[in-house]
């Protein structure tokens, strides 16, 4: 009972504080591989891998209201995506302790994955609101109509390479433009061709750190480029549209948590949105209230979120230009990016963004990747003890 109960409290201890290369590289140590002549050192073996994702499309549709017949959604469009992630851990000695260095590389790009040149200022991401026309909500029964209902005024998304799985539905062309096909499209967002590189260093000591330690550091470099102007829509309406959307799309995933784990989501509050933009402010703030008696059920609800760790950004790059586009067309002088995010609430964006991409993307890739790596040398082990087995057999008949 003593032993489960630690492994417990030493597994959930692990999750919190994204140590996941330990157990892999204990594994590792001293293990000898059938295709070396001599077994892995003790120490100072470099663990890791590398898991890359492209394809031509990421097209979302998400509708303004309880179903698929609403009037209005929003469009989030994605053209030759690439992600290439890449983590290698360490055993290292730092000031006589054992410690594990972890190096993280993380690259994520939009028309630069080939070597196809495009232009310029053709647009690689966009984010549209477009509303239906047509009074009556459609009728669809087949996934190729609703397909081409939701993204048939998008040329980003080349909506007929989406695949059909029945074969007598055909939509004529003459029927694109008429009925629930008779809609109005308007792009928020436009981005070009661009790049985004981060690299995240973390040195772990031999056990997690408990609450008198020194929390730990992540040192972080953020790299863009942008090919062209980001453009940005000034219909203050779109704006107020885009943001009722995700609003109303988190509150609807608070719901269904609340309902699974049988906590009632706290009641929205008039700075909400601040808080929604301000996550450094929120983290303050909830760990200035660990005190108070409702904090068991706040770090419940945010067990997602909460993290040791802090990070510096020794590096920032991030200097596109947003073009304003006017609804006659017109382009009006850019502004600088950090402008546009202060405006937004983003008043800690040089850690607020890297401290983002950290949490949602790359320790769960960090995870996927420890566990395969784990897997396969726990495989490698596996098969050298059944040969030893074997040749023991052997030598005794």
């Amino acid at each position: 009972k003593r032993s489960s109960n630690s492994m417990r409290s030493s597994s959930s201890q692990t999750v919190s504080h994204h140590r996941h290369w330990q157990h892999a590289l204990e594994k590792a140590s001293g293990v000898k591989i059938k295709n070396l002549a001599i077994p892995l050192p003790k120490s100072g073996s470099i663990l890791g891998g590398r898991l890359e994702l492209s394809g031509k499309h990421i097209s979302l549709a998400c509708f303004h209201g309880i179903n698929f017949k609403a009037k209005s959604w929003a469009l989030f469009s994605l053209k030759d995506p690439f992600i290439s992630f890449n983590s290698e851990a360490q055993g290292v000695i730092v000031d006589g302790n054992r410690k594990t260095s972890i190096e993280q590389h993380m690259v994520f790009s939009l028309g630069m994955a080939d070597s196809i040149a495009f232009a310029q200022h053709e647009s690689m991401a966009k984010v549209c609101k477009i509303s239906r026309n047509y009074m009556y909500s459609p009728q669809f029964k087949t996934l190729s109509e609703w397909f081409s209902y939701a993204f048939k005024n998008s040329d980003l998304d080349e909506v007929d390479r989406f695949p059909v799985l029945t074969t007598n539905v055909d939509i004529k062309p003459g029927l694109r433009d008429k009925g629930p096909f008779n809609q109005n499209l308007e792009i928020i967002f436009a981005v070009p061709c661009m790049s985004m590189i981060l690299k995240s260093g973390h040195l772990q000591g031999e056990q997690p750190p408990s609450a008198d330690d020194p929390r730990p550091v992540v040192k972080c470099t953020f790299i863009t480029e942008f090919e062209d102007h980001i453009y940005v829509t000034v219909d203050a309406e779109a704006f107020f549209f885009l943001h009722d959307l995700i609003i109303s799309y988190v509150k609807e995933k608070d719901r269904v948590l609340s309902n699974q784990t049988g906590i009632t989501p706290p009641a929205p509050t008039n700075n909400s949105s601040t808080e929604a933009t301000s996550p450094d402010s929120s983290t303050a703030e909830d760990s200035s209230k660990k005190g108070e008696g409702s904090s068991k059920e706040k770090s419940t609800t945010s067990s997602f979120q909460s993290d040791w760790r802090i990070f510096e950004c020794e590096t920032w790059r991030l200097e596109p230009t947003v073009r304003l586009q006017s609804l006659a067309g017109r382009h009006i002088e850019p502004y600088g990016v950090d402008y546009i995010l202060q405006r937004l609430g983003f008043s800690h964006a040089k850690t607020t963004i890297p401290k983002w991409l950290q949490r949602g993307f790359m320790d769960p890739l960090d995870k996927v990747l420890s566990v395969i790596v784990l897997r396969a040398i726990s495989m490698v082990s596996e098969e050298q003890d059944e040969h030893e087995d074997s040749s023991i057999r052997t030598f005794r008949t």
